[in-house]
């Protein structure tokens, strides 16, 4: 394990981003950040700006906390962000630090903003960490642009239109519903129909239930 230990001032504002190879990062800041980025776990858990100075707040129902946060870090003294995180010193002066690989995670601890991996980095995966220094607009692109260029992107230029049942049927959904809301969009511009949550006979276990009778590949 290499821990590699960096000053902010090794790279100013609006230069251009440094890669870091090293298993865990410590980037030891000039002054208590202002506010902190926090990336959430998945798309369910907390993704915001927060102020540094606020307890980190778990989601409280023990059953939603197991599977919309993130498990490790749901108790954790200090916040922790999941792949990447920031740091906002002063107007327009954002600090980021990425992993470039899996599992990575980033945390505050008071003055020193931690990159870690959670798993050990084989094969095509290397400890790698982006680090960037300027507005968020910036630095969030950059970040985004290396990691196309590592992972690859969607081959869509622009995302679909997705019609989704949770949002409007929650998991109350049915085949003759769902069939009555189809017929329904045909006249609005809508790419994808997306058949979520309450179709399966159980959680884990992807059969059709009762409510679809005639099976999932017919209703498609």
């Amino acid at each position: 394990m290499t821990t590699l230990q960096l000053d902010p001032d090794a790279f100013a504002e609006s230069t251009i981003p440094q890669i870091i190879t090293a298993s865990n990062v410590d980037l030891r800041l000039t002054q208590p950040p202002k506010r902190f980025f926090r990336h959430g776990w998945q798309s369910w858990t907390l993704t915001t700006w927060l102020d540094p100075s606020d307890p980190p707040l778990p989601i409280r129902a023990p059953e939603f906390r197991a599977k919309d946060e993130d498990p490790v870090y749901a108790f954790h003294k200090n916040h922790v962000s999941a792949w990447v995180g920031a740091v906002e010193l002063g107007e327009d002066d954002i600090i980021l630090l990425g992993s470039l690989g899996l599992g990575g995670r980033v945390e505050l601890d008071g003055t020193t903003l931690k990159g870690f991996y959670e798993v050990v980095q084989t094969g095509n995966l290397s400890n790698e960490w982006f680090a960037a220094r300027g507005n968020e607009d910036d630095v969030f692109a950059k970040y985004i642009s290396f990691l196309e260029s590592k992972f690859g992107k969607t081959r869509f230029e622009k995302p679909p239109r997705v019609w989704c049942s949770w949002y409007s049927l929650l998991k109350w959904i049915n085949e003759p519903a769902l069939a009555k809301a189809l017929h329904g969009l045909k006249d609005l511009p809508f790419d994808v129909f997306q058949v979520d949550d309450g179709w399966q006979d159980n959680s884990g276990h992807w059969e059709p239930n009762s409510k679809f009778s005639s099976g999932m590949s017919a209703f498609a």
